[in-house]
């Protein structure tokens, strides 16, 4: 079994592996803001939910972290990447351009970040639920 000190050593690795996805979750949607906001503003402005999300999250990663936190990540990165499969399926209410573009660039580099994202999310939720348990919290 782990010692106590590896544990919460996993946990800040998972927890960084978290914060870089988020950021990078929103690098990815900043980037692809103008064309959204010329081609579907509602769009636009769901990408500028996931944008201050993320920057919510990311600071409650880096100031004070609890499992609820990762939960949040998770479901965040999870809805962002069921948005691509819609938008890459069946489109988009008056966005349908995107329907079968599964290899764009922009949009691959967006769900191997989110796969990354909901992997290490949920790892770290799991790992933190299991040092409070330990801990007896």
């Amino acid at each position: 079994m782990k010692s106590m000190e590896q544990l919460k050593e996993q946990l800040h690795n998972r927890r960084v592996a978290v914060i870089i996805g988020l950021v990078g979750l929103a690098g990815v949607h900043i980037m692809d803001l103008p064309s959204k906001w010329t081609e579907t503003f509602y769009i636009a402005v769901m990408y500028m939910g996931v944008i201050a999300f993320s920057a919510f999250l990311v600071d409650r990663l880096v100031v004070k972290v609890s499992t609820r936190d990762y939960l949040a990540s998770a479901a965040l990165s999870s809805a962002v990447l069921l948005g691509y499969v819609v938008n890459r399926t069946v489109g988009m209410p008056g966005s349908t351009g995107d329907i079968g573009n599964w290899f764009e660039p922009l949009g691959l580099l967006s769900l191997a970040i989110e796969v990354f994202a909901v992997w290490h999310s949920i790892h770290g939720y799991l790992l933190a639920h299991k040092i409070q348990r330990l801990q007896g919290k």
